[in-house]
C-alpha cells in the first residue's frame, strides 16, 4: 500500500508526497498533518523530524 498526496497545481504522475507502507506510522502522521497544512495554506514542516514542535512547560 501507498499513502500518495496531491496536489491541484501539480500534474497527476506528480504527487505531493508519497509513502510506502513499511514506513513508520510517525512519517504517516507527519504527511497527514503536512496535507492538512497544505489545505490550510502554511508552511509544512519537515517530513523527517520526529519533534512534533509543541513544548511542553517543565
Amino acid at each position: 500500500h501507498t499513502l500518495v498526496v496531491h496536489y491541484k497545481n501539480l500534474p497527476a504522475s506528480a504527487p505531493l508526497f508519497t509513502l510506502m507502507h513499511h514506513q513508520d506510522s510517525q512519517a504517516h502522521r507527519n504527511t497527514g498533518n503536512n496535507a492538512a497544512r497544505l489545505v490550510k495554506g502554511i508552511p509544512f514542516r519537515d517530513l523527517n523530524s520526529e519533534a512534533t514542535g509543541e513544548q511542553q512547560d517543565e
